[in-house]
């Protein structure tokens, strides 16, 4: 196998800077010499720091696979490794399914005897998302499709018919594009839509004690588009939302990150902030790109927002933004409360996930190396949550993948989950090619 760590080459010699002093946090102050990738895959697990969900054992005999992407990726509380996709055969519609890993990297065979089992087929442009495990030990999936649902698996990796509806919390009528949700310590879950949050049950139905009838329209309080991207639950049973917020119209658009906090009534929180949003409004502004975003909830109350950034000399930067349990920017976080990571190496920079894990704040997202045309690797950096400085660093290129067409994103590797607990993270790397075998990487930071 060919060795899977990014190196400098591969990227150019990578400069991760945060910003730092005064000025438009955009501007970062670049650090005076290279930080090397200096975390890697975890040797001992699995096939050199990775494993594969080995889903030609769902195929028939001859059958060959000719589509498999992984999604989402949790952690349970003995350390098993759950991971979401989807797949397909040369005689087999395309599938979701879930894989479960001892904490060693090999396979659960209490999941569906094999490791790994099918769950339901998907139509035409559906695919998995989110995976979380509630404290019981349920594993609960988004699905994406024309509406979204979230799916509840037993330990055996079946459907668990008892929730909600056929074994999943459904949408309520008129309430599309499902887009994340987190789980509470009783199991309840919280979702966002575009535009809205909901609350489901332990059971999987609408909580009608939230908000009007399980459902509250959510929205920046200006003249503005908002775009609900992610959910956290605190302790507390608030709950706190990324968003993108975009005002003007045509060729004369802005766009922000801002950061919504809900009572757990379903209330949007007035205490927190203004009117409940902590926006970077004022600090910067997201010109032209309309970028999701991913949101962390630390021990103390403080949130964190990451997102894919704006277009500027450097490429796409990658920014962050944290603010205290008020609603406050974090003044020592980077600059302000704001920070940014540039990769000199590489055209674009583009966060897809961040988690909290004690003091540290584990991200997850995807670099175009221009070294490398056409090719896209994902990486995940380890980051003090307190200073917004990046601690450690560490890129996987899939080294299945030989060719890289001109524009044929079906060859592009992308961060589509990660996970940390209790000081350990793992990485979903997907990639959606009839001929590729997508990783889940356990990454020593």
């Amino acid at each position: 196998m060919k060795k899977a760590l990014l190196t400098c080459s591969v990227i150019a010699c990578a400069v991760l800077t945060a910003c730092g002093g005064g000025g438009d946090p955009i501007q970062a102050h670049e650090a005076s010499g290279p930080i090397q990738l200096t975390a890697q895959k975890a040797p001992a697990f699995g096939n050199s720091g990775t494993v594969k969900p080995d889903v030609a054992k769902l195929l028939k005999p001859l059958e060959q696979l000719v589509a498999y992407e992984t999604a989402g990726v949790a952690q349970d509380a003995y350390g098993r490794i759950v991971v979401v996709g989807q797949f397909a055969g040369s005689s087999t519609a395309s599938t979701a399914f879930v894989a479960r890993f001892q904490p060693d990297g090999r396979p659960d065979l209490t999941c569906g005897g094999l490791g790994v089992a099918p769950l339901f087929g998907l139509a035409a442009g559906e695919s998995m998302g989110q995976v979380r495990v509630a404290a019981a030990g349920q594993m609960l999936a988004l699905r994406h499709n024309a509406s979204g649902a979230i799916v509840r698996i037993n330990e055996a990796c079946d459907i668990d018919a008892g929730f909600g509806r056929d074994g999943a919390a459904r949408l309520p009528e008129g309430v599309m594009d499902l887009r994340a949700f987190d789980v509470d310590a009783l199991g309840a879950v919280i979702g966002v839509s575009e535009s809205s949050v909901m609350k489901f049950t332990r059971d999987g139905y609408l909580d009608t004690t939230f908000a009007a009838l399980g459902v509250a329209k959510i929205a920046y309080p200006a003249d503005a588009s908002t775009s609900l991207d992610d959910v956290v639950i605190n302790p507390d049973g608030s709950s706190v939302l990324g968003a993108m917020v975009r005002y003007g119209a045509g060729a004369v658009q802005s766009h922000f990150a801002a950061v919504a906090r809900v009572t757990p009534s379903g209330a949007i929180d007035g205490a927190f902030g203004k009117a409940g949003w902590a926006a970077s409004l004022g600090r910067f502004e997201t010109l032209g790109d309309f970028q999701r975003t991913s949101v962390a909830s630390l021990p103390d109350g403080s949130t964190v927002l990451v997102w894919g950034g704006r277009q500027d000399g450097r490429g796409q930067v990658a920014m962050s933004m944290k603010v205290s349990s008020a609603g406050q920017l974090a003044s020592g976080f980077g600059n302000q409360g704001i920070s940014s990571w540039t990769v000199p190496g590489g055209e674009h920079t583009v966060h897809k996930q961040v988690v909290a894990d004690g003091s540290s704040l584990l991200v997850c997202g995807d670099i175009n190396p221009s070294s490398v045309p056409d090719r896209q690797a994902a990486y995940a950096m380890r980051v003090d949550a307190l200073s917004g400085a990046v601690a450690s660093v560490v890129g996987i290129a899939n080294p299945d993948i030989n060719t890289y067409g001109h524009g044929d994103s079906g060859f592009y590797k992308t961060c589509r989950g990660l996970s940390s607990r209790a000081g350990r993270t793992v990485m979903s790397v997907g990639v959606a090619a009839s001929n590729t075998k997508p990783v889940v990487a356990l990454i020593n930071f």
